[in-house]
């Protein structure tokens, strides 16, 4: 796609190398993007293969209007960013062709869509960001799923609706076996000592003024 020379200034001068921008695609909804830097250009154009190859991506197609033969277009209005560059993909009418930049073109024939309008915003000069754009809006095919691709869920019973009668059983069971507060022995004293519900026992009342006399003997003077 391009092949861009760039520059490192180091302490023994300007360092040159070569970055090449490749992509790939076999036409039936696959494309691919690498990009490598290199001294050469030969083995910057080989590594960049060898990226694209591994950054396969599955592009989306559909119709425009019927439903009659092959997917040709895109399946939707996607927008796709590189840098300062945007780029808008939407759905054309069947012999419309691609309407696009060569760039943008070249990418497209390689997803595999033969008819679709494009649209641009940005420096589109710079061809890196152009075309990581345009790469970008086509993996965007993906992202938006419509109702035939939903996968079929099942809906699970709640544990708690499921094991509702169970649970009601046991509720029951355990308001059955709890005492009520009035048949509990003692009182809030405990063992019958000296709480309030208890019996207080066979204590004897404590020595002072209200003290009983004494049988047989006489009442003690009083200081």
């Amino acid at each position: 796609m391009k092949i861009v020379s760039v520059q490192k200034q180091t302490k023994a001068g300007q360092r040159t190398r070569f970055k090449a921008v490749v992509a790939i695609g076999d036409q039936d909804g696959h494309v691919g993007l690498g990009i490598k830097v290199a001294k050469e250009v030969q083995i910057a154009i080989k590594g960049a293969l060898i990226v694209a190859k591994l950054n396969l991506v599955p592009v989306r197609r559909g119709y425009w209007g019927n439903k009659i033969g092959r997917v040709h277009t895109v399946a939707q209005k996607t927008t796709g960013k590189g840098g300062s560059v945007r780029v808008k993909l939407t759905p054309a009418p069947r012999g419309t062709g691609i309407v696009a930049a060569p760039l943008t073109k070249k990418i497209c024939q390689f997803a595999g869509i033969e008819d679709v309008y494009s649209s641009s915003t940005g420096h589109t000069r710079t061809a890196e960001n152009f075309v990581k754009a345009c790469f970008d809006a086509l993996q965007q095919t993906y992202t938006y799923l419509t109702p035939d691709l939903w996968t079929k869920t099942e809906n699970l019973q709640s544990p708690l609706t499921k094991h509702a009668e169970w649970l009601h059983q046991q509720s029951i069971k355990v308001h059955a076996v709890r005492p009520e507060r009035g048949e509990r022995r003692g009182g809030r004293g405990g063992r019958g000592g000296r709480g309030r519900g208890g019996d207080g026992g066979d204590r004897r009342p404590r020595g002072g003024r209200g003290r009983a006399p004494a049988e047989g003997g006489a009442t003690p003077a009083a200081k």
